[in-house]
């Protein structure tokens, strides 16, 4: 701040004692300047803090692109879908200590909790798809499948980078990964897994059913594919809901942790796993 600009900004302010409590009061001309007091500037601290209220960090997934990745190996596709929420806006992969660095191979194995052998193993498929590649001594995503930014691409879906990763620390990277499948596949309104993901109206929307999520997902036994899904949480919210209507029963995925339009799900589709946590919690 120049010195202009201090006595510019400070003009005509004064401090005084005040003569009865003896307390140090600053006084300003009312058309240059405004009062805060200290609690109102603690509490719009916190209010920035907290994002204003808007949306938690995410990553954008191409559908398209993810929807060939099935010869991929489930605990693989875990790996990826989680390491990726750690790409800045050029897609190389950084910590996410502070400051933000570069992640290396030792960062890498730390973040993904795996040792050399499964560090080599996953890193080989990766580089065998083009999933992630290094270029000047920097490892990159490739944009294809996962970037950050702004886009008018429809056949995207969100991936909020904090549930991700709290998913992949509570469950195997073979679970995360089987989630991981299904992405090609929530519908833009409702998060219905279905065969028409982009399809504008609701009423034509065709859901998979039991049998045909575990084709899906390459998993033949039905009742265990159904167990997993319902199991699966991330703390106290679930990843799926299950909705049995007179005709049969599908299936969504939590809003809060894959969403495809923008701002926030509408109240009902939030209800739907809140419900179903109220109802499973203990008395």
């Amino acid at each position: 701040m120049s010195k202009f600009d201090e006595h510019e900004y400070f003009k005509g302010t004064r401090t005084e004692i005040d003569e009865e409590t003896g307390e140090i009061r600053v006084s300003a001309p009312q058309k240059t300047h405004v009062v805060r007091s200290k609690k109102q500037i603690e509490s719009y601290k916190k209010k920035l803090q907290k994002g204003n209220g808007r949306q938690p960090e995410f990553t954008f997934s191409n559908m398209e692109s993810i929807k060939v990745l099935t010869e991929i190996k489930d605990n693989y596709l875990g790996h990826f879908l989680y390491i990726q929420t750690y790409i800045d806006y050029n897609n190389r992969l950084v910590t996410n200590k502070r400051p933000s660095l570069p992640m290396r191979k030792a960062d890498i194995k730390e973040y993904l909790g795996v040792g050399e052998r499964m560090y080599q193993s996953f890193m080989s498929e990766m580089k065998k798809h083009n999933l992630i590649f290094e270029q000047d001594g920097y490892y990159y995503v490739n944009d294809n499948y996962h970037f950050r930014g702004k886009t008018n691409n429809s056949t995207v879906i969100r991936s909020f980078k904090t549930k991700i990763r709290e998913m992949y620390g509570g469950t195997s990277a073979r679970d995360v990964g089987m989630v991981y499948k299904l992405l090609p596949y929530v519908h833009l309104k409702t998060n219905t897994i279905c065969k028409n993901p982009y399809e504008e109206d609701v009423r034509k929307t065709q859901a998979f059913n039991q049998m045909e999520l575990s084709r899906l997902v390459g998993m033949k036994d039905q009742a265990r594919l159904r167990n997993k899904m319902m199991r699966l949480k991330i703390g106290d919210e679930y990843v799926f809901g299950e909705i049995k209507t007179g005709h049969g029963t599908f299936y969504r995925i939590n809003p809060a942790i894959f969403y495809r339009k923008r701002g926030n799900p509408p109240e009902a589709l939030i209800e739907e796993f809140s419900i179903r946590n109220n109802f499973t919690k203990k008395k």
